[in-house]
């Protein structure tokens, strides 16, 4: 065999090596979220693995590219001049990288329920911070990182071989059959990257029609959807209707000054709880029993809805109302620089003073930079803080650093909107140790991070109720985000967004004012809101409606694996922004698994290009 044939060879095996990995990934990822994908037994998962090679395929040969080329090249002489060495180091490296976001993703994925992207790497500052807990815990992982780095280092000294020296009678009949190897094999590394024969290359969205809603995350693989995210695209086309029409769908031009509440120069604070999910609050103190309390006294959402799943994408939607609609979060995207006002700047117009709070170390998911961008004139994180009181992972512990921001607020001049938002509870799940929890699983790792929060928002209350400025104070305590499932709790498409809303004032009795029947609210509500019960005479563009609007709609809408998706209290439409789409009646069908039809969902499909149609607007041409 010809050293030209022998390197392909060689270079397939290996290849057919990682492949096989990526197979036994899927089947981690499968047996370790299991609760995530309760309809999806063994037989299923092999078929979905048979359909997933596309994806697995294109992935590796992309990031295989530089030694296809090599081992492609059909001149013995240049292949010659790239050392062994050289083609080990590659090989290793970049399947090794592969794997290895495969392998994290399978514990990252419960928290976003979305496979791994380009935007996860805003992540990357707050990682080594989280690196000695996450060897901790997943030191398993570790294991298997290195078992497959050795056997990656063990294929790679196959990859290289020796020229053979050919007589001239041979020299002509090599030339032909390396020059036929040559273009049959990049005919089909063509094919492979392109994952099959169709009229466009495959993309991580062509999986939604592949396998069921609720399958598309084992059908694709991690490293693939990182690799098709990681050019920041600019938002598709998708102008379903004309401006004015749209807006008579959905009235986005806001005019509040004729509200009959006028409760100007009354200070706001709004506080957001990390991974804060509906099934923990209102539920008698098991959980959290000071925001339960509170809740008692609030106008209480207990089944809201989230904008977003990640903390990148949650807090522009609360404070700026803008909701995660694309697959980069808004802060990291090329609109990021779009002059977009929030609720600090519409209030800085007429006379507000404004801080934002967050004990993560400075520049952590750019929450920094967006917090000036949205309008806050102060900043506060661990810089601000200074040194000591480190939780071991993320930033300041959240009864220190709450009780620093309860000094700084009464030191401001009134009126004031103040922005804070805890560290915890979030992975590891932390305590201190004054603050004792019994801790044997996840779920209860998580519960008794609440309770800490819990403990140290109630100290916060306790101490700013003592100020002048508490009795004129409208509170926000709302959840970035939902948690993560834990054991056997089964996970459906309305439920991973749902979220507590409350709102809070201790010299007010808010309910009395609470005119509205409908009781479905979402993130980007907040902003018009509190704009709403401050009085605010001037007009402004919103995606979302104050609870206090006579005719507010009961919708919610969000974007998650490449489907937009609106939600009412019986029906959920999810569209791919193109020609596909479907909708359910999620309460009869929670999981999904029958397509309706009616005029509810000729409205609902309305109603969410509409908003589709001011969203795309407003990034483009900063209208809301």
């Amino acid at each position: 065999m010809s050293s030209y044939k022998a390197g392909i060879l060689r270079l397939s095996l290996c290849l057919l090596l990682v492949l096989l990995c990526f197979v036994l990934l899927r089947f981690a990822f499968w047996s370790y979220n299991g609760n995530i994908f309760p309809e999806t037994g063994f037989l299923r998962l092999c078929v979905l693995s048979l359909s997933g090679l596309r994806f697995d395929i294109s992935a590796i040969l992309y990031a295989n590219l530089p030694l296809l080329l090599w081992a492609l090249c059909p001149f013995d002489t240049l292949r010659a001049l790239v050392p062994k060495l050289l083609l080990q180091c590659c090989f290793v490296l970049f399947n090794g990288l592969l794997i290895a976001i495969g392998i994290a993703d399978i514990i990252y994925f419960p928290y976003t329920m979305k496979r791994m992207t380009w935007d996860s790497t805003d992540m990357m500052g707050d990682a080594w911070n989280l690196l000695p807990s996450f060897l901790r815990e997943f030191w398993y992982l570790i294991v298997i990182q290195a078992f497959v780095f050795v056997i990656l280092i063990l294929a790679s000294k196959q990859l290289h071989t020796k020229t053979q020296e050919i007589g001239p009678a041979r020299q002509v009949d090599n030339v032909f059959s390396q020059l036929l190897l040559f273009i049959s094999c990049l005919a089909l590394t063509i094919v492979g990257l392109r994952g099959g024969l169709q009229m466009k290359p495959l993309k991580p969205i062509d999986a939604m029609g592949m396998a069921s809603l609720g399958e598309v995350a084992l059908l694709t693989n991690s490293p693939f959807c990182v690799m098709h995210s990681m050019k920041s695209e600019a938002l598709p086309d998708m102008q379903f209707m004309e401006l004015e029409e749209a807006g008579m769908v959905r009235p986005y031009l806001k005019d509040y000054s004729r509200s009959e509440l006028k409760n100007k120069g009354h200070n706001v604070i709004v506080i957001v709880i990390e991974s804060l999910s509906s099934s923990y609050i209102g539920q008698a103190g098991k959980y959290a029993p000071f925001l339960d309390s509170l809740a008692s006294k609030s106008i209480f959402f207990p089944e809201a809805y989230a904008n977003a799943k990640k903390s990148i994408e949650g807090i522009p939607a609360i404070f700026s109302g803008i909701p995660a609609m694309m697959p980069a979060p808004f802060i990291s995207s090329k609109y990021s620089l779009t002059p977009v006002a929030g609720l600090p700047a519409y209030l800085g117009e007429v006379g507000y003073q404004s801080a934002f709070f967050h004990g993560a170390e400075n520049g952590s998911m750019h929450f920094d930079a967006y917090a000036l961008s949205a309008g806050f004139e102060r900043y506060f994180g661990r810089d601000e803080y200074g040194i000591g009181d480190f939780d071991g992972s993320w930033g300041v512990w959240d009864h220190k650093f709450l009780e620093f921001a309860s000094a700084r607020i009464a030191a401001f001049e009134e009126p004031f909107f103040m922005g804070l938002f805890t560290l915890n509870p979030h992975h590891p799940y932390r305590i201190p140790e004054q603050f004792p929890g019994q801790i044997d699983s996840d779920a209860e790792a998580f519960e008794s991070s609440l309770r800490y929060v819990d403990k140290s928002l109630q100290s916060f209350f306790e101490t700013i109720s003592k100020e002048a400025f508490y009795k004129k104070t409208l509170f926000v305590i709302t959840g970035d985000h939902t948690a993560p499932p834990f054991g056997q709790e089964r996970v459906t498409r309305t439920g991973m967004y749902q979220i507590p809303i409350l709102f809070y004032h201790p010299s007010i009795d808010l309910a009395e004012l609470h005119a509205s029947s409908a009781e479905m609210v979402q993130q980007v509500d907040i902003l018009p809101t509190v704009l709403d019960f401050l009085g605010y005479s001037k007009n402004f563009h919103s995606l979302g409606s104050s609870i206090w609007e006579k005719q507010r709609p009961e919708i919610s809408f969000q974007f998650l694996n490449g489907l937009y998706q609106a939600v009412t209290p019986s029906h959920i439409m999810l569209f791919d922004g193109a020609k596909s789409a479907s909708c359910y009646n999620h309460q009869r069908d929670p999981y999904l698994t029958r397509q309706i039809s009616g005029p509810e969902c000729r409205k609902l499909r309305t109603e969410l290009e509409s908003f589709i149609t001011l969203y795309r607007n407003g990034l483009l041409v900063n209208r809301w």
